[in-house]
């Protein structure tokens, strides 16, 4: 299976989505904020990324811009529960992540967009 960074300021919504796709059968890295994922992503390869749009250190705005850069060819899916006009996730779809999500999402809807994204990747 796949190789998968998942990257979120949350450490209860870390363990759920490293728990989910763990048991679908990828390969899981998970990082507790922006800044340690781009520095994962200087060293580590994967697949696919998923990141919350909202985190202490940086924003998933900035980990889709530096993926971008380091691996171009790999999809970002940019997930966020917040609504309205903090909302950023069209602009993360501006920016070419594959898809969002907002949260809350069911672990079904989850595993459908990674799987998704990763057949689109092997293109």
């Amino acid at each position: 299976m796949a190789r998968i960074l998942v990257v979120d300021d949350s450490s209860q919504i870390l363990e759920v989505l490293e728990t989910a796709l763990s048991e679908s059968g990828h390969q899981v890295l998970v990082s507790g904020g922006a800044r340690h994922a781009i520095q994962l992503l200087s060293c580590e390869t994967v697949d696919l990324i998923i990141a919350d749009v909202y985190m202490p250190d940086g924003d998933g705005l900035e980990l889709l811009r530096s993926a971008r850069t380091v691996h171009s060819d790999k999809p970002v899916i940019i997930m966020s529960g917040i609504h309205g006009l903090q909302n950023m996730l069209p602009a993360a779809e501006l920016m070419g992540a594959f898809c969002t999500l907002t949260k809350p999402f069911s672990k079904a809807h989850l595993l459908q967009r990674v799987e998704d994204a990763l057949r689109r990747a092997q293109g």
